[in-house]
């Protein structure tokens, strides 16, 4: 058992995305000591074995015996299910994913589809919080951190938390371009007209929810001038939109949500 321990270690970093660096500074140890544990030339001190177990978010017994790629493939395989039911049976959605949440504690993956479910899920806001903050901790894509702090401030606004709100906003970095934009100014051909087709539809539902958004503002203020012609712009760049052939997107950071 102990001959896999660096082999685990190794697996487990990689998975988590962090460096030797990083987990050599998280344990007191030095760079050098993490690569003669990946590599079997020597082993951690037992009394570094919780706190490698604790780093990585599992037990010591899964420290030892970790099976990487099979568990990871059980995790993608749950995720499936539970995106399909969230829609139809958000509840059996959530009791799977529970479950395999106590085969898993911590998963980021795991978390992310059960705020998804709890989203929908009548009377969960306090769960649906408690998961979000858990993420917003241990969730390793940045990606993944910005839109859960976006679910929290949502849910806050749901419950009328409204000084909770702009801390969690805050906490959202200011993005100016998308990837998807630089890859279609800056790419050619087929490449670039996908990237293009896709920010259209990300854009133009954007634009059509910002414009109703100005109209509702504008109506609770008496100005009904402008709002108005927020309403006239929203019905134009709709029919814009549908005649060029666009059309609402679902948007994943997770392979698993795409079959």
């Amino acid at each position: 058992m102990q001959l896999d321990l660096g082999n685990n270690i190794r697996q487990l970093r990689r998975r988590d995305k962090k460096t030797q660096e990083a987990l050599a500074e998280a344990l007191g140890v030095t760079p050098q000591a993490v690569s003669r544990w990946e590599s079997g030339g020597s082993y951690p001190d037992m009394n570094l074995i919780p706190a490698i177990a604790s780093y990585f978010r599992v037990s010591i017994d899964e420290l030892f015996s970790y099976n990487v790629w099979e568990n990871n493939r059980t995790v993608e395989e749950i995720c499936r299910n539970a995106a399909k039911l969230i829609e139809n049976d958000a509840s059996a959605a959530d009791e799977l994913l529970k479950e395999a949440l106590k085969q898993f504690p911590g998963n980021e993956n795991l978390l992310i589809v059960w705020v998804y479910a709890l989203w929908v899920l009548p009377g969960r806001d306090e769960d649906l919080i408690a998961a979000c903050k858990t993420l917003i901790d241990c969730a390793t894509d940045e990606g993944v951190r910005c839109d859960v702090l976006r679910f929290l401030a949502m849910v806050y606004h749901r419950n009328n938390k409204t000084e909770l709100i702009r801390p969690v906003l805050d906490q959202i970095p200011e993005f100016y371009f998308t990837k998807k934009e630089c890859i279609a100014k800056l790419m050619i051909g087929q490449e670039s007209l996908d990237a293009a087709r896709f920010q259209m539809n990300v854009s133009g539902k954007s634009l059509i929810e910002m414009l109703g958004i100005m109209q509702k503002r504008y109506e609770e203020t008496g100005d009904r001038e402008n709002a108005s012609l927020c309403q006239r712009l929203s019905d134009g760049v709709l029919t814009l939109f549908r005649n060029e052939g666009g059309k609402s997107l679902e948007i994943s950071s997770h392979k698993w949500l795409d079959n």
